[in-house]
């Protein structure tokens, strides 16, 4: 580093107390100028310093480093013998640095082998899986159709076992067939009686039908019991039975009772009286109106009160629906104002 020469003028000219330290020194003598070279001496020692420090200051703010003028000899000039040391060195290093370099090629290829297996495997495993996954779709695409199919079958069961129990309802709710039908679908001996046989016989008949006829059968002999209305009825059911087979003889036992058709009549009334009861208590409207309702000999008879004749017209022909009704009375229903 270079510095600027430093002479005891800067020095002193440094000093902010230059003038009162000049009369000092010629007031003190001899051991004031001994002071005042100590005080040039620290000067110059203290203005080299601060040169110096200048000096690094701008070296750092123009960002170069200070350069020496001279290199050391033994920079410019290298060894003889550090030539053929250096390349034996190279040489030496030269097997290492191809052995580093095979070692990093045969470890990439390692890796890279690996790679390809790691890869191979992924698909290999992938390509054994994909039947595996198949497999298992179409065994539960098999296993849905096995429950589709039994679900089906479930259901055809329970129909058929529902047919089958109304088939059973059909028949228990169906007539005793004739006893020859039977023989033909069984093969087996019709079971019959002829004492049944007379009485469907009797109750066929439109004129005995409403009486209650008692018959008793002993050894091919019927015995007919009971009372009808006439000497008529009475002839009448002795013909019909003599016409069965299986029957040789007839004793006739009905009594004829004149009053039987009166008290048969009026019973058959009162049933067609309650029939028309009910049939007019299923509609509000003629239930609220309260009809009094009577049968004679087939003919119901209605009285009551309302405001509206449809109302009495509505309650006539819910009677006419009624079995055995022969006409429908409304005389007795009262159309009036309201109250």
């Amino acid at each position: 580093m270079i510095s600027r020469p430093v002479n005891a003028v800067n020095v002193i000219g440094r000093s902010r107390h230059l003038g009162a330290l000049s009369g000092i020194i010629r007031k003190a003598g001899a051991v004031g100028w001994l002071a005042f070279l100590c005080f040039l001496v620290l000067s110059w020692d203290v203005a080299r310093l601060d040169a110096s420090d200048n000096n690094d200051d701008r070296s750092k703010d123009s960002g170069a480093a200070p350069e020496s003028k001279k290199k050391p000899d033994s920079e410019a000039k290298p060894d003889a013998g550090a030539k053929p040391a250096a390349e034996e060195k190279a040489k030496e290093e030269k097997p290492r640095v191809e052995d580093k370099g095979k070692s990093d090629e045969k470890v990439k290829a390692e890796d890279k082998g690996r790679s390809e297996d790691r890869g191979k495997s992924e698909e290999k495993a992938k390509i054994d899986e994909k039947p595996k996954t198949e497999e298992k779709a179409k065994t539960e695409e098999k296993g849905k159709a096995e429950d589709k199919v039994k679900a089906e079958d479930k259901t055809k069961s329970e129909e058929k076992a529902k047919v089958e129990e109304k088939a059973k309802v059909e028949e228990k709710a169906k007539p005793e067939e004739p006893a020859q039908a039977k023989t033909e679908e069984s093969g087996k001996k019709p079971v019959t009686s002829l004492n049944l046989t007379i009485k469907l016989a009797l109750m066929g008949d439109p004129l005995l039908f409403p009486f209650d006829i008692e018959v008793e059968v002993d050894n091919r002999k019927a015995v007919l019991s009971g009372n009808v209305p006439t000497e008529e009825e009475k002839t009448r059911a002795a013909e019909i039975v003599k016409k069965i087979d299986g029957v040789d003889s007839v004793v006739n036992k009905l009594t004829p009772s004149p009053a039987l058709r009166a008290t048969l009549s009026k019973k058959q009334d009162e049933t067609i009286a309650h029939l028309v009861r009910d049939r007019l208590a299923r509609s509000e409207t003629l239930k609220a109106v309260g009809f009094d309702v009577k049968a004679e000999n087939g003919v119901v008879l209605l009285s009551g009160k309302t405001r509206f004749q449809v109302i009495a017209l509505e309650a006539a022909e819910a009677a006419r629906h009624i079995p055995g009704v022969r006409a429908v009375n409304t005389s007795g229903v009262q159309i009036i104002a309201k109250e």
